[in-house]
């Protein structure tokens, strides 16, 4: 058996790429490895190769050549990447690749912290970057015609405009008539390529978070799969058509399946990422659009994305736009974005030396300085699963960058400001405690805690009614009569106002939707315009009552992912899903919003946002006390 192969050191600004041999898809795999200064580029062009590892158990062989061939060494690498190499390897030529699993010692870590921190260069310098998503299957060919036919399909509705308004309107009476199989009328998709279309979208490569920096920098882009290749720009053109018609391909989870190709797009493309394309744990459209944005609909505001004029997203927002993506090493969630983003601390760099939880810990520190931005606003990135506030060694007030959001992020929406009058001031935040100090004042407890809210915002009015809790079952109806009728209230009993905020995201919306779907007909009318009466636009008036219908559908949003719950002040409102009957509301000297906290001795963990009628619009800083105010301690 042939000797392991054992790397040489590299120098500064120095690489290795591979130099695959040319042979048979069958015969054995020989490669060597040669170092080039990336300042001379003595070696020729290369192209990089972005994949996913798949398994890291190297179970296949490669042989490394050295020495004009005269030496040979063994490599032990994955099967993944064993197939890759068979099925790009030329029959005939050497080809240079650069490939992170063997370019770099992954055993050394100085070595890998460089070499992660010199990536955006590696793939900008590249003549071309290989996309490789895996071996082919029965339905890949089906696949790429569908990718074909809907390029083609979105190339035609953007010259012809009659065209696309009839394959609109076909669209919207397929929603509501199943008969109407051909929306599309001379280019029909059929089912099979359809699914094949979705299984192409549902690869692992899709939802992997370094890709958004290799796609980024790439000078050129090919997609290869198996024996099949497509063109990337087929593929986004495709994936913008299922967007604009508002297709459904499928998800991944609460992610949409084409949004992730949409955002790399837009990433390469120096575009804002569009807030519809968000594949956050909500899958909520307004997670994090502004009333007052402003630009293309749907976009972010330009001044909440960027930082002084960069061309990248704030390192807080990548965070957020891709904290869905999936890495093998969990620091990499972080790592991963560094390049690609504005507004980063110099202190963050690449270290596996740190724990992920030092990474994390660091990373949330450092979101505090991010200039003309909430210093508060990192908080509302923590959303914890469960009621024992577990999140592995992170502590409570850490965002968990491994995790999805599971609701909207309400600090983002700009009417609120809770304690915004105040400035916030907090305790030197350091990386190695598990503690922070941040002043502020604890206002009231839980003593009612209701069931978990479920409809998701965007979604078309028959769907909602499938998916919002029943408002007549008896766990509801008992928590809305504990809601209406508390009248155990220091403060008095509970205003008629407060009742209609409660009502609007689940029982008021509900009914309404209800009533609008059965008595309308929705085949003539839009998903939205079921809503209203014919002919009219929105607000839409329905009996002696005003609603505009954007500002519901935002409601039921926000609603998703939260829980009802009453305090023992008569307040109510939504509080995270991890709250517990004798949790506390706090507000902190600075925030946009409440936030649930759990005491524990003289400390406190925190659960999360909230949303609590009445004390969204200052009001509460009119009645605190200054002796109440002090440092809050989290851990």
């Amino acid at each position: 058996m042939a000797t392991k192969y054992t790397y040489d050191p590299l120098g500064p600004r120095e690489i290795r790429l591979l130099k695959l041999a040319p042979g048979s898809s069958n015969s054995p795999l020989c490669y060597s490895l040669v170092t080039e200064n990336t300042r001379t580029s003595t070696h020729g062009p290369y192209e990089a190769l972005s994949y996913t590892w798949g398994s890291i158990i190297k179970s296949c062989t490669a042989t490394v050549l050295q020495d004009d061939d005269q030496r040979r060494y063994r490599m032990d690498i994955t099967p993944n990447l064993d197939t890759a190499l068979r099925a790009l390897r030329s029959l005939t030529a050497v080809r240079a690749l650069w490939i992170d699993a063997i370019c770099i010692n992954q055993d050394d870590m100085q070595e890998r912290e460089s070499q992660v921190q010199m990536m955006r260069n590696i793939f900008a310098s590249a003549v071309r970057t290989v996309v490789w998503l895996g071996d082919d299957d029965a339905t890949t060919n089906d696949a790429i015609e569908c990718v074909t036919l809907l390029s083609q399909k979105h190339r035609i509705a953007a010259q012809d405009k009659s065209r696309e308004a009839a394959w609109r309107l076909g669209l919207e009476r397929a929603r509501f008539m199943p008969c109407v199989l051909d929306p599309f009328h001379d280019c029909f998709v059929d089912e099979r390529r359809w699914a094949a279309f979705a299984n192409l979208l549902a690869r692992p490569w899709f939802e992997r978070v370094w890709v958004y920096q290799e796609i980024a920098v790439s000078a050129s882009i090919s997609v290869t799969c198996g024996r099949f290749s497509l063109g990337w720009d087929d593929l986004c053109t495709a994936c913008q058509f299922v967007h604009e018609f508002q297709l459904d391909v499928g998800s991944r989870g609460h992610e949409l399946l084409h949004t992730s190709v949409l955002i790399m797009k837009d990433t390469r493309d120096g575009n804002s990422p569009r807030c519809e394309k968000v594949p956050t744990g909500a899958r909520a459209p307004r997670l994090l659009l502004q009333e007052d944005s402003e630009g293309p609909e749907g976009s972010l505001k330009y001044a909440e994305i960027y930082d002084g004029g960069s061309s990248r997203p704030r390192f807080d927002i990548n965070l957020l736009l891709l904290r869905w993506a999936q890495a093998t090493d969990p620091r990499d969630k972080v790592y991963a974005l560094l390049s690609i983003s504005s507004s980063v601390s110099q202190t963050i760099r690449p270290d596996y030396t740190m724990s992920v939880s030092q990474v994390y810990t660091k990373t949330a520190t450092s979101l505090w300085f991010i200039p003309g931005v909430s210093k508060l606003s990192f908080l509302s990135f923590v959303q914890h699963s469960d009621r024992k506030l577990l999140s592995h060694d992170l502590p409570s007030w850490v965002p968990d960058w491994r995790k999805e959001l599971h609701a909207p992020w309400l600090i983002n929406n700009s009417g609120f400001r809770t304690a915004t009058a105040m400035a916030p001031k907090a305790n030197q935040p350091n990386y190695l405690s598990p503690s922070i100090q941040i002043t502020g004042a604890t206002i009231m407890k839980i003593s009612v805690v209701g069931p978990q809210a479920g409809a998701k915002a965007g979604m078309p009015p028959q769907s909602i009614l499938n998916t919002l809790p029943n408002p007549y079952s008896s766990e509801w109806n008992e928590t809305l009569a504990e809601a209406l009728n508390f009248s155990e209230d220091p403060l008095g009993k509970l205003a008629p106002s407060m009742k209609c905020a409660c009502r609007a995201p689940f029982w008021t919306w509900h009914d309404r939707v209800k009533d609008r779907v059965a008595t309308d007909s929705p085949q003539d009318h839009g998903d939205w315009e079921v809503l209203a009466p014919p002919g009219t636009a929105t607000p839409a008036t329905i009996g002696s009552d005003t609603v505009e219908w954007d500002q519901l559908d935002g409601n039921v949003g926000i609603a998703y992912g939260r829980r009802v719950f009453i305090t023992d002040l008569g307040y109510i409102g939504l509080v995270p899903l991890a709250s517990m009957v004798g949790d506390e509301v706090c507000v902190l000297l600075g925030s946009k919003v409440p936030y649930v906290i759990r005491r524990e001795g003289t400390q406190y963990r925190f659960v999360g946002e909230c949303y609590v009628f009445g004390m969204m619009d200052g009001e509460v800083l009119e009645g605190i006390d200054n002796k109440d105010v002090g440092f809050l301690e989290f851990i």
